[in-house]
């Protein structure tokens, strides 16, 4: 395919971002809102130009809908399973086995059985679906909140705790994991985590990318769970844990050392995974732009998106749901 951008002989070109996460607060599901908000945001930058400055001119919309997909998990039933798979549930010979997409495997196991395990790997590659068809139809605010909502869960795919169902440490007595690994990491260590990242590429075969991602990401649970484990063992227990205040009440948290402790043992992991779900998270945008056509997409024209508190629900998704978007990797 032919394409509008001209990408230097050397496509490798980097750009290096600097998380800077610090005092904004990591109270909510996987990566927390401020990091599903950055990841977003960052990766905007990562894309080529024009599809760059679309997304620029509309990067607020992209940030504040990074986190509509875990505000739907609060009236909407469906919606929980698309943020995590339970791999350790599927033996290794089972999982391997597992069909690619979500049409062939609910002919081989019960849609209850594989919702109740997570459907993470056959959900973002329809979503990444629906942004190419969004994009084929140039309607502006379906390629948004698809974009956004894209975005999300390509990021939830990177965090080892989404991939197994022991995701709060509550099988093996390690309560507060989550909120330890995904929140006290970035919030104490956000100015610190510094990484090098590459620009967008093309993503020929999502669905295959998608395990790709995930396999690397559970091949490093047994660290997660075992620094843990060396963190308490180390660190002086009346030195493990720190107060802090939520509004009239006064709560505990994990202390500064234990923390440091526990970002030390991981060697700079959730580092290294914010970057990748940053580069993931452009390279699909990218390739659902490139495989709709690479339309153009005047950013100032029509209404200024970025100022609109909510979008309106349209009945472009429900039209899409009925024709358009077909389960395959292209």
């Amino acid at each position: 395919m032919l394409l509008l951008f001209k990408p230097s002989p050397r496509w490798w070109v980097f750009i290096t971002v600097i998380v800077g996460l610090c005092g904004q607060g990591f109270n909510a599901y996987s990566w927390g809102f401020a990091a599903h908000r950055y990841i977003n945001e960052s990766a905007v930058y990562a894309l080529p130009s024009p599809l760059r400055e679309f997304f620029e001119y509309h990067r607020r919309v992209l940030k504040e809908r990074a986190v509509s997909a875990d505000q739907r998990r609060a009236w909407d039933p469906l919606e929980a399973p698309c943020h995590f798979m339970d791999m350790d549930r599927w033996g290794d010979s089972e999982r391997l086995a597992l069909p690619l997409h979500w049409d062939s495997a609910v002919q081989c196991y019960s849609e209850k059985l594989l919702r109740s395990r997570g459907i993470l790997p056959w959900h973002a590659p329809r979503v990444y679906r629906r942004l190419v068809w969004a994009f084929e139809q140039g309607n502006h605010r379906l390629i948004l909140r698809t974009a956004a909502d894209l975005g999300h869960y390509l990021a939830d795919a990177h965090v080892p705790l989404h991939l197994c169902s022991n995701y709060i440490g509550q099988k093996s007595g390690q309560h507060g994991l989550h909120a330890l690994l995904e929140s006290r990491i970035p919030e104490y260590f956000g100015d610190t985590m510094a990484q090098t990242l590459r620009r967008a590429e093309i993503v020929k075969r999502p669905a295959h990318h998608l395990w790709q991602i995930m396999n690397d990401a559970y091949a490093h649970l047994e660290r997660v769970f075992d620094c843990e484990c060396q963190c308490r063992s180390q660190v002086p227990s009346h030195e493990q844990y720190a107060p802090f205040r939520r509004g009239n009440r006064l709560l505990r948290q994990e202390s500064i050392p234990f923390v440091l402790c526990y970002h030390r043992c991981l060697g700079g992991l959730m580092g290294r995974q914010l970057a990748s779900s940053v580069a993931h998270v452009a390279d699909w945008w990218m390739s659902a732009w490139v495989e709709a056509g690479q339309p153009m997409l005047r950013a100032r024209w029509g209404p200024d998106l970025s100022k609109t508190e909510s979008f309106e629900e349209e009945d472009a998704e429900d039209r899409w749901k009925g024709g358009g978007g077909e389960d395959h990797d292209p």
